[in-house]
């Protein structure tokens, strides 16, 4: 019996709590944690054939936290989850291994349980904002909260960071133990299964009899400090049990190695040719088998047990099975030549049978039809119609400031309300805006957008103040979740805002990663029925389109573009990609300013709005010439302060020279020449030692955007 287990707060806590029964394995002298060293490494954990066993009964979480907060200081001492069956088991399945008062962590020495203990191993999450290291408490909600069902959000846990955090390797990275206690003791098959039929993406690994659950502290070599400022803790919650229901999930046991191997050499006739021919041995590699091989008799000298294996059909990655064979005799025969030899028929495709596609009722249907009888179905129409069709992914990109977010609530409002947008008909849908930076600000911003537009506090436009990972195949899981029960079946459209800030990590360059997030944006939509359209950045060179891999707008229904008119307050939405229809059409628009309240000083607070704006300004297109291009800055200037635009060509000139002292020594000559001279530009128009610019007027075909 344990000190902890001595106690009496031990004992006196939630007696009223089925207890569980924890098995806790320890070596006298193997290290069961992590070392580090001063060289900067990380030893890895030792791997003991025997332990010494006890049981340790627990009640509750916080005697759990209790048992574990002892467990931190043993550096020799593990826990699984299996129940030890008893030294004459272990004398039956392991004679010549078996040794007294030493157990062995093997399948047949334990067997499965039902605990309320669980461990949730976190390993290789990246925060969005927390410090794994200084705040990772912080860290391990943000988690919680991201990646596991809503009732751990709820529940009291011990934490403890594994025996690697904190090192530079792993920096920004949380890797931690979580461990709950559940309401209804579960087995770890059930766990098994429960994590294989869910959403959620945990370590596996962990429900199972004999998974090594590591709870010491790392230890440090002389001279090298913990980087970690606490390592373990408890968070009191709510509730003291995770209510997790998983009593509809099957429990579907996977078989061992040897059963697998077993059950496809059953299936395999070559493996029943060798069986029945007295060539199969009782060991095994890997997948193979080890067998005589049928050539033995040409080998030059004895066979090892392992000198030549058979891989069943579908073992191995051989689909049609495979011999291997380490004797130099055997070195170029096929496996055609080893069935041969063996007397089984190779003729393979004899035996394929062609599985027809069915339909609802069961009929063979044809996958092929008639491209014009597919296109009378009816045609979807847009969610706002010639801008965003009614499809499953978009993106709206633009640089800081041009005012990308503005638009997306502009958009989002009006497919809330169902409202036409520039002249163009609205599907009304339930817009869900995820913004995963700068919370307070979309706070004012709606608020903003509804006192301008007089919008009803009841428009189904919800907003999440918390990032999602979209990079982390289940970093979506807990807000589609959150959007089904609002949304209750029915279509709508998520904004992500911003896809950056909804990818921790990621190297937006990477095919791969993007490729990564593109499918759970994807899954995202299908899970939810809705469309998703992330708010994204412009590259360096905002004409390239949008920041990143180009695999991001090749899987894009659409896109728009949002730029900003040179320093003025002008703005363009232009649709840049339309997979099912033309592109170019452009929309202006302005930020105007709307009071939203005053703040705890008492001060006016402010946001922006956008409103539509039919004034573009007009584009001056500079010369390449370096003194033309001043020569034009300094027209355009000093016709400011003229009543007829007309400025004199000496003071243009006494201008350039003004700004740009340095200029070459010819300055005067070339910006002559480009404003009155012989090269006189286009741009310039010159009368009696004036000049003045020429304004160009936009093409009749030029689209600007149709006010509402």
């Amino acid at each position: 019996m344990t000190v902890l287990e001595r106690s009496p707060e031990f004992k006196d806590l939630h007696a009223s709590v089925t207890t569980d029964e924890l098995t806790i394995l320890a070596h006298s002298s193997n290290l069961l944690t992590k070392k580090w060293t001063r060289s900067g490494e990380v030893t890895a954990y030792d791997d003991p054939k025997y332990f010494g066993y006890r049981k340790v009964s627990v009640a509750g979480i916080e005697a759990l936290a209790a048992l574990l907060t002892v467990q931190a200081t043993r550096s020799r001492e593990c826990l699984i989850r299996g129940r030890y069956l008893g030294d004459a088991a272990q004398l039956e399945h392991n004679g010549r291994d078996f040794k007294r008062g030493q157990v062995l962590r093997r399948k047949n020495c334990f067997a499965d349980q039902a605990l309320h203990t669980v461990l949730i191993d976190i390993d290789g999450y990246q925060p969005f904002e927390a410090d794994p290291v200084t705040e990772p408490v912080e860290s391990i909600e943000e988690y919680i909260l991201c990646c596991l069902p809503g009732a751990f959000a709820s529940a009291s846990y011990y934490w403890q960071l594994s025996s690697s955090a904190g090192h530079t390797k792993n920096q920004g990275v949380l890797k931690a133990h979580v461990w709950f206690w559940l309401e209804d003791p579960v087995t770890s098959a059930s766990l098994r299964a429960w994590a294989n039929a869910s959403r959620y993406t945990v370590d596996k690994a962990l429900f199972d009899t004999i998974q090594v659950h590591y709870t010491a502290d790392p230890i440090f070599e002389d001279g090298v400090a913990d980087p970690v400022p606490v390592r373990h803790g408890f968070e009191r919650k709510a509730r003291d049990s995770v209510a997790l229901d998983i009593t509809d999930v099957p429990v579907i046991e996977k078989p061992s190695r040897l059963q697998m191997l077993s059950n496809a050499a059953a299936s395999d006739p070559t493996a029943q040719a060798l069986n029945n021919a007295g060539m199969l041995k009782s060991g095994s590699t890997g997948e193979g088998l080890h067998i005589i091989c049928p050539f033995d008799d040409e080998h030059s000298g004895p066979s090892a047990d392992s000198a030549t294996v058979y891989y069943p059909a579908h073992t191995g990655g051989y689909h049609d099975g495979h011999f291997k064979c380490l004797h130099a005799h055997c070195a170029d025969r096929t496996d055609a030549a080893f069935r041969e030899k063996l007397g089984v028929s190779d003729d393979r495709e004899a035996d394929f049978d062609a599985q027809p596609e069915t339909d609802t009722e069961g009929q063979r249907v044809n996958s092929f039809q008639l491209a014009l009888k597919r296109a009378e179905e009816a045609i979807r129409s847009d969610l706002i119609k010639g801008v965003i069709p009614d499809a499953e992914f978009g993106i709206i990109y633009g640089s800081s400031g041009a005012g990308k977010s503005f638009a997306a609530i502009d958009l989002g409002y009006h497919l809330a309300q169902g409202r036409p947008w520039r002249g163009r008909k609205v599907k009304q849908r339930d817009v869900f805006y995820i913004a995963a930076e700068g919370a307070h600000g979309v706070r004012r911003r709606a608020k903003a957008y509804a006192l301008h537009h007089g919008v009803d506090a009841l428009t189904p436009f919800y907003t999440r103040e918390r990032p999602i990972n979209m990079h982390a195949k289940n970093g979506w899981v807990r807000a589609a979740e959150d959007i089904n029960e609002l949304a209750a079946g029915e279509p709508g459209v998520i904004f992500i805002d911003t896809l950056s800030r909804s990818i921790p990590g990621v190297e937006e360059n990477s095919a791969k990663d993007m490729s990564q997030v593109i499918e759970n944006c994807q899954m995202l939509g299908r899970a939810t029925g809705c469309m998703v359209i992330v708010i994204a950045h412009a590259g360096k060179d905002k004409d390239q389109g949008v920041r990143g891999s180009s695999t991001l707008r090749a899987a894009a229904d659409f896109e728009l573009a949002v730029t900003r008119h040179l320093e003025t307050q002008w703005r363009c939405l232009k649709l840049t990609k339309s997979k099912d229809d033309v592109d170019g059409v452009e929309f202006g628009f302005t930020l105007t300013s709307v009071e939203v309240g005053v703040d705890e000083d008492g001060d006016t607070v402010c946001s922006a709005v956008a409103v539509p704006s039919d004034d573009k300004p007009v584009v001056v297109n500079k010369p390449q010439s370096k003194d033309a291009a001043r020569a034009l800055d300094a027209v355009i200037e000093l016709a400011d302060f003229s009543p007829d635009g007309w400025v004199d060509v000496e003071q243009v000139i006494d201008r350039v020279l003004e700004l740009y002292p340095n200029a070459s020594k010819n300055a005067r000559y070339h910006i002559r020449r480009w404003v009155s001279g012989d090269s006189k530009l286009e741009i310039f128009d010159v009368f009696d030692g004036k000049v003045r610019h020429q304004i160009p007027q936009p093409s009749p075909g030029d689209v600007w955007g149709n006010g509402e």
